[in-house]
C-alpha cells in the first residue's frame, strides 16, 4: 500500500438550489485492486459558491441642484433637487453662505427644502450646498444668489 498526498479541485452536484460546489486537498492511502484506486480520505475542504453577484461599491453622492433660496425672519429656505445618493443614503447636507467654509446642517437634514437659521445683513448673498453619505461629500451645487 502506497501513500498519496495531492490537491484536487472537483465539481460536486446535488447542492441545494442547483448551485455548484468545489472541494480541495485530498490526502490518504491507496491500494491497487484491479485497475481502481481506493482512498481513505482524511480531509476535504468544501466551499459553496455564492448564488448572488455582489453589488457595486457605494460612491459619493452626485451634486444637488438648487432651485431657489429665500430668506425670511432669520431662516434661509433652500429648495433643491437631490442628485444620486451614490448607493448609500444621504445623511446630511453642508451649506456655504458668503464664506470659504462649509457648515453642516444642524440638526441633520436629508430632504428638500433645507431650513438654515442664519442672521444676514440686507443685500445679496450667495449659497451652495453639498450632500453627504457614508462614503463622503458630493461636489458643490451651483451657486445661487438670493436677497435679504
Amino acid at each position: 500500500m502506497g501513500k498519496v498526498s495531492t490537491s484536487a479541485i472537483f465539481y460536486r452536484r446535488g447542492i441545494p438550489n442547483n448551485q455548484a460546489g468545489f472541494g480541495a486537498a485530498v490526502q490518504g492511502n491507496y491500494s491497487i485492486v484491479q485497475p481502481q484506486y481506493l482512498f481513505n480520505v482524511n480531509r476535504s475542504v468544501k466551499k459553496q459558491i455564492p448564488s448572488t453577484v455582489p453589488s457595486a461599491p457605494s460612491t459619493v453622492p452626485s451634486a444637488p441642484s438648487i432651485v431657489s433660496a429665500n430668506y425670511s425672519s432669520g431662516i434661509i429656505t433652500v429648495t433643491f433637487t437631490q442628485g444620486s445618493n451614490g448607493g448609500s443614503p444621504i445623511t446630511n447636507y453642508l451649506y456655504l453662505i458668503n464664506s470659504p467654509s462649509y457648515l453642516p446642517c444642524s440638526p441633520a437634514q436629508t430632504t428638500s427644502p433645507l431650513s438654515i437659521s442664519q442672521t444676514l445683513s440686507p443685500g445679496a448673498h450667495s449659497i451652495q450646498i453639498k450632500a453627504i453619505n457614508a462614503v463622503g461629500q458630493s461636489n458643490p451645487s451651483s451657486t445661487i444668489i438670493f436677497s435679504v
